[in-house]
């Protein structure tokens, strides 16, 4: 199994690292609602699209407690306090956009940005409820789950990635080499939900980047054919600093 990756700052490139073949595991998203598929683009295995609904997950708008975050393996004192701001930006961030896509009808702002990260077919207000409850994972796998520290020795991260993650692990790396270097607070916080969302779901298998407005590197199609963005970590991350 090979890692799927944040994408690398702006100023490292446009390059998009190579995607992984990862086997299916049983989807554990959250979602109350089916999403509204056209009969030509039913995907094949439908239960990746619309699964059971999950636990609720509860928000939390109070300070944040560094103890209840998860452990940071290798990570010096320094880097485990980077880490945790990052997380409770990211967890900031989130709080702003899930009311924004609960609300109906959405606002102008919502529609846009949904379909700018989604495409026309799946960007619909239709499929908001589907996408909120897998962002409400998000900020459930960024308070809980550990994000370790590795650095150039690791190949993944000596490619330029900002982090990395094996999808449905509950498990993240920041690469220190690159994520730690650079004092962009945007940058750290997206890769920490981006990361969030491959630990998160075992399906989160694609890697489209927008490039963050200018914080990260972009590829192109943005945010990918078919299916792809309903499964692509950075269509949900993009959509949260969208809307915070």
């Amino acid at each position: 199994m090979l890692a799927h990756t944040s994408p690398p700052q702006a100023h490292l490139g446009q390059g998009r690292p190579p995607r992984a073949d990862v086997r299916p595991h049983r989807a554990q998203d959250a979602g109350s609602r089916r999403l509204k598929l056209p009969p030509s683009r039913v995907p094949a295995g439908p239960e990746e699209i619309a699964p059971a609904p999950a636990k609720a997950v509860r928000l939390r708008s109070s300070r944040p407690i560094l103890q209840r975050l998860g452990a940071n393996p290798g990570c010096t004192a320094a880097e485990a306090s980077d880490i945790h701001q990052a997380i409770f930006d990211a967890r900031g961030w989130l709080l702003k956009a899930i009311p924004q896509l609960e609300a109906s009808p959405l606002s102008g702002a919502a529609l846009a940005s949904l379909r700018r990260n989604f495409g026309p077919t799946f960007g619909e207000a239709v499929n908001a409820g589907l996408i909120v409850g897998r962002l409400k994972v998000a900020y459930h796998e960024l308070s809980t789950i550990p994000f370790s520290c590795a650095g150039a020795a690791n190949a993944t991260c000596a490619g330029g990635a900002g982090g990395f993650s094996f999808p449905g692990t509950h498990a993240s790396a920041v690469c220190t080499n690159v994520w730690a270097t650079t004092a962009d607070a945007v940058y750290r916080a997206a890769t920490a939900l981006h990361e969030s969302l491959h630990a998160a779901f075992p399906r989160f298998t694609i890697d489209h980047y927008s490039g963050w407005h200018g914080h990260a590197g972009g590829t192109a199609p943005y945010p990918g054919p078919g299916t792809d963005p309903l499964l692509n970590a950075d269509s949900y991350t993009s959509l949260v600093i969208d809307l915070s």
